[in-house]
């Protein structure tokens, strides 16, 4: 048993070291001010003690911010959006732009420049993402050379992407950002069970089960609780309906409660493999990491034992 131990944490430390290894390369390349040494230094105790899981975590964050999984999608759009575009509530540039979007995401083209600017940075967090895994777009056409995005606007066009699914659907489009309860709107999510009711059936309470002594009723109180980083339950309007957050909501520390759920089942999958395949068959492997993906090299026979999904 102890010749086993020792295998196993020899082979875990060398996968997670190359693991470290290509996630400090990836923040290295892509975030100019990062410096690992910083970043680690500035964390708790038992954070610095869990560094993989917070690095591969950041890692699924950004992934996840970027929209980066190009592969062409269903668009869907809400009723209500669709009568601004029909009735010329929205303006023809902004009307053009929504179409180019939805033209962009059908085809698999990569629209991460009109997200926010923050989306590369490292220690960043998309509180609207990851409560709702609701994505917002600006809406202007002109590239800004020295930023790589696209020129902000005032209006965002908001949108809903479910885990795992290859459909997005286009909810609304607002009038300014200025005010931050814009990103905590609930209307949003009344326009998702008013259009796609099946979407929120995963994380609607049951019939008759409803929050003690009451629940939220402003957007604006919600927008305290979300800087609090405090999970609720949410009322949908003009029912008797409650539900969870449809992105899993938020730790303690403001992270996403989503990437950390996929954090520890990336790094139990790579334990299970050790113990299971690489360990009874003395195995040398490597691990590589590219986009979305971790793949297990056995250095023997140079091919690859597995493939495991991040997100």
């Amino acid at each position: 048993m102890n010749l086993i131990n020792k295998y196993y944490g020899i082979f875990i430390m060398n996968l997670l070291h190359d693991l470290k290894i290509e996630l400090v390369s990836f923040f290295e390349k892509n975030n100019k001010d990062f410096s690992l040494k910083k970043y680690i230094s500035s964390l708790s105790k038992p954070q610095k003690n869990h560094e993989i899981n917070y690095l591969l975590e950041r890692y699924i964050n950004i992934l996840r911010r970027q929209f980066s999984f190009q592969k062409p999608k269903n668009v869907f759009i809400s009723k209500e959006l669709q009568e601004k575009i029909t009735n010329n509530i929205l303006s023809k540039d902004i009307c053009s732009t929504i179409n180019k979007i939805k033209i962009e995401l059908e085809t698999g083209i990569d629209i991460s420049s009109r997200l926010s600017k923050l989306i590369k940075k490292f220690d960043y967090d998309d509180k609207m993402l990851n409560d709702w895994n609701i994505y917002h777009f600006h809406l202007s056409d002109i590239d800004d050379i020295k930023s790589g995005f696209k020129k902000r606007t005032g209006e965002l066009l908001f949108v809903y992407v479910p885990f795992n699914s290859d459909n997005v659907y286009f909810l609304d489009v607002s009038k300014g950002h200025k005010n931050k309860t814009t990103f905590c709107n609930l209307n949003l999510l009344d326009l998702i069970n008013k259009n796609w009711s099946k979407l929120l059936v995963p994380f609607t309470l049951p019939d008759g089960m409803k929050p003690y002594p009451c629940s939220i009723k402003s957007s604006k109180e919600y927008l305290l609780l979300r800087k609090a980083n405090i999970n609720t339950i949410l009322p949908l309007k003009n029912t008797n309906k409650y539900i969870l957050s449809p992105g899993f909501g938020q730790t303690a520390a403001g992270t996403s409660a989503y990437n950390q759920m996929r954090t520890n089942r990336v790094l139990n999958t790579i334990n299970l493999l050790i113990l299971e395949k690489i360990i009874p068959e003395n195995i040398p492997a490597k691990l590589i990491l590219i986009d979305n993906f971790i793949y297990i090299k056995n250095l023997r026979r140079n091919t690859f034992l597995c493939k495991i999904p991040i997100i």
